[in-house]
Order: structure tokens, then C-alpha cells, then sequence
């Protein structure tokens, strides 16, 4: 696998799958149902979890599947350096990463080994990763649900809440088969 990865290679299919899962609806044949205009979604219009405001570019209204994934592999999958971290960190770092954007998931992941957090992963980053241990990990996740009960608390976004820790949960599940 390349630094980067490829639509094709198989941790990242294993990591957007699941992310997919979270940002679209499907009806019983595949096919993606609905394009999204949450009025209380700042990012504004969105389907396969690309967002207008992230994305001003793209025609989010008429975007395919192959055109998100391609956006998620050229953004959060290479940002957050994904297919260099050894699984499960490459499937919660970029589940975090396309959920509350990359910078923030670098940092929870340099928090969680005890490295720098300076939202760059770099040698001692990766370094650190590989040495991890399981309770590092937890901490990654501790992190996070702590970031989303701490955001319901200073916003009117508890309509989201449920959704986000249910997401945690089945990432929590997901790595531990």
C-alpha cells in the first residue's frame, strides 16, 4: 500500500465502509437515498457526509459515491496519514477525523499515545502508535465522547448527541472483532 493509500486497498475500503455507514442513508438496493438539508447542520447541504461549507467546489447536490470516497481519501485518509497506522488506530483516527475534522482527531490520537499534540503526524507520532497500548486507546475514545458531551453542553446541538455516541459505540464494537 502506498503512503497514501487507494480507493481499492483494503483497510481503507474497511475504514470507509464504516464511515459510509454513518453519513448516508441507503435504501435496500445500495443506492444512496438522500442528499440532506439539516437547517441545524452548519455545514449545510451534505450527502455521503461531504458538506457544502467544507467543500464549496463540489456539487454536493450530485456528487457519487466514487467522487466522495476520492474526496475522503485525498482529505481525511492522507491528512490524518491513515494508511500508515496500524489497525484499529487507522479506522478511529479517520472516523474521527471526516466526524470533527482532522486536526482535532490528530490531536486526540498525540494525546492518547503521550507525543506533543501538535495536530502533525510525523515520525514520533507514528512511532508512538506503534508502541501504543489497548489503554491508549481508550483514551482515544474517552476523548472523543468527552469532546461531544462537552460541545452539547455549550450549544443547542443535543439533538445530535445520541447519534454521535451511538457512533462511538458501534466503532468501539467494530475493533473489537
Amino acid at each position: 500500500m502506498t503512503s497514501t493509500g487507494s480507493i481499492g486497498s483494503n483497510r481503507f475500503r474497511v475504514c470507509i465502509d464504516f464511515v459510509l455507514r454513518h453519513e448516508t442513508e441507503y435504501r435496500a438496493d445500495g443506492v444512496s437515498v438522500r442528499v440532506e438539508h439539516d437547517p441545524n447542520d452548519p455545514g449545510g447541504t451534505t450527502k455521503y457526509g461531504i458538506d457544502q461549507r467544507s467543500h464549496p467546489g463540489v456539487d454536493v447536490e450530485n456528487l457519487t459515491l466514487a467522487e466522495a470516497e476520492q474526496i475522503y481519501l485525498n482529505g481525511e485518509w492522507t491528512e490524518c496519514r491513515c494508511a500508515e497506522l496500524p489497525p484499529p488506530w487507522d479506522l478511529a483516527v479517520f472516523d474521527a477525523a471526516v466526524n470533527v475534522g482532522s486536526h482535532r482527531a490528530i490531536v486526540w490520537l498525540q494525546q492518547a499515545v503521550g507525543v506533543i499534540a501538535d495536530g502533525f503526524i510525523g515520525p514520533k507520532t507514528l512511532a508512538a502508535v506503534q508502541g501504543a497500548t489497548v489503554g491508549s486507546f481508550a483514551d482515544f475514545i474517552d476523548l472523543r465522547k468527552d469532546y461531544y458531551k462537552n460541545k452539547v453542553r455549550s450549544s443547542l446541538r443535543l439533538r445530535y448527541l445520541k447519534g454521535w455516541l451511538a457512533r462511538v459505540a458501534d466503532l468501539e464494537k467494530a475493533v473489537a472483532t
